[in-house]
């Protein structure tokens, strides 16, 4: 990896019909968030939306830290799924998807990369695994960008 960042990583379940709450005991964590399909929407703390989710989803909070244990994060929780690889391929199966999420800022003010090692994708596919990254620049642009009405 090149350059400096800072990453918050999560893993994402989602399926357009079943219930994801057998996947606190595989990730072995308590959701972040999670809702059902055809619940009523609603607002992280909880007040109504209206309309329901068209989908079950939740996501578990796995790691944080910066680009030296971004890989080491992902590689432990693939270890943690791979036990239950027929349950995950069971789930893709019936149209559910499996994401890894990684938020990534800019510490150092410049460009930065990531480079995920051969191994490490080829455990991602074996595991049917997405990985989605969401990069930010500086935290010192992101507010001057806010300022300007620009969001993130």
């Amino acid at each position: 990896m090149s350059g400096e960042f800072t990453y918050s990583a999560s893993i994402r379940f989602k399926h357009p019909k079943r219930d994801t709450t057998l996947f606190d005991k595989i990730v072995g964590k308590q959701p972040g968030r999670r809702w059902r399909v055809g619940e009523q929407r609603s607002t992280p703390k909880g007040n109504p939306l209206t309309g329901v989710y068209r989908e079950s989803y939740c996501f578990y909070k796995i790691g944080k830290g910066d680009r030296e244990d971004l890989c080491a994060c992902l590689r432990k929780m693939n270890r943690r799924l791979a036990r239950h690889k027929r349950r995950l391929a069971a789930w893709r199966k019936h149209g559910g998807t499996i994401m890894y999420y990684v938020f990534c800022v800019s510490e150092s003010g410049g460009v930065f990369g990531a480079v995920f090692p051969p191994h490490l994708l080829t455990q991602l596919g074996s595991l049917g695994i997405e990985l989605g990254l969401e990069v930010y620049p500086p935290r010192r642009q992101q507010r001057r960008g806010e300022e300007a009405g620009v969001r993130p």
